[in-house]
């Protein structure tokens, strides 16, 4: 009965108590902003990675079109293009 009797106090007092209810919240909203910056960053990672092969894709596409400028004969690069 003594121990019942005393966790059922203790359980009252950290039921009245209001000092883990700050720290819980401050918990929650740290968890939120954590899945929703992970969430923001997979998403534009996505994006800026898709938006960076396209730039290489074109510069690549640039480069294989341009004359090569170092060969005295003024090839144009299609062998070294064609496995693009």
């Amino acid at each position: 009965m003594v121990a019942c009797s005393l966790s059922c106090q203790r359980l009252r007092r950290l039921w009245k108590c209001k000092l883990g209810a700050v720290a819980t919240e401050y918990a929650f909203i740290i968890a939120f902003i954590a899945i929703v910056s992970a969430a923001g960053m997979t998403i534009l990672g996505n994006n800026l990675s898709s938006f960076y092969n396209d730039i290489g894709t074109a510069l690549t596409n640039l480069a294989c079109s341009m004359p090569d400028t170092a060969s005295d004969n003024g090839s144009d690069n299609s062998n070294k293009c064609k496995n693009k």
